[in-house]
């Protein structure tokens, strides 16, 4: 019984540390989700009733939106909250003085998901032009947010990645150094410009993407074919991305 106990005492801490909830973790479970719900798009077309086509479609933003915001909301509180110390920072953790925002905001976001299928599931449509403004305004409502936070982003990530924050600062004392002996890493920051752009250059095409098909009806229809599959072609490679 002695030996169970101090075994237990031993895994607790374990267990506690793997089953926290972290912005790594959640980041990666939004990845994950953001690719079964584009699964189940593809692989459900002509199988569930037409209506229920438009929601499972939208279903993929709001992970987008989700990810972008949680990558937000940890940069402000590693770059821009100077109670934090360094050490906290740089640790595996969820957000602390953020996470009340971000809770709002994503229960928000995800509500209007569950309103895009409650509607398509009550059938609140008089017809086909009604289907596809209705449809229209859910997609565009995502574009809009998933543009408002792909411009925090943006702003956010210039600040910190062309404005050198401390992050990218090599202290020629251990650590222990003042701010006039630190030496920049310009490897690290052209990697990490590099990536901002080019994560930035992605999200902004998915959000024209985006914006396209909620006024699909404008255009869909006066084009030929072939710019109609350009278009698709070009949305799925920077949803992607």
């Amino acid at each position: 019984m002695h030996l169970d106990r101090i075994q237990t005492a031993k895994t607790s801490p374990l267990f506690d540390l793997s089953s926290r909830v972290t912005t790594q973790k959640l980041l990666h479970g939004l990845v994950i989700a953001a690719c079964i719900s584009r699964v189940l798009f593809f692989s459900l077309q002509g199988v569930i009733p037409k209506q229920w086509i438009a929601p499972m479609e939208s279903a993929y933003h709001p992970f987008l939106i989700t990810g972008l915001s949680l990558v937000v909301c940890y940069w402000s509180e590693v770059f821009f909250i100077e109670t934090a110390s360094v050490e906290a920072s740089r640790r595996a953790q969820f957000l602390s003085k953020s996470l009340a925002a971000f809770s709002v905001f994503n229960i928000s976001l995800y509500l209007l998901l569950i309103g895009h299928f409650v509607a398509a599931g009550l059938g609140c449509y008089s017809g086909h032009n009604h289907e596809v403004w209705i449809n229209g305004a859910f997609q565009a409502s995502f574009a809009i947010l998933l543009f408002a936070v792909y411009v925090v982003f943006l702003a956010i990530g210039v600040e910190i990645f062309f404005k050198v924050r401390g992050a990218f600062t090599i202290s020629s004392n251990e650590g222990q150094a003042s701010s006039s002996e630190d030496i920049v890493n310009h490897g690290e920051i052209f990697k990490s410009r590099l990536a901002l752009v080019f994560q930035a250059l992605l999200t902004l095409l998915t959000v024209l993407c985006v914006i396209f098909d909620a006024v699909g009806n404008l255009w869909k229809y006066k084009v030929n074919l072939s710019t109609r599959s350009a278009h698709e072609v070009v949305y799925r490679i920077a949803e992607v991305g």
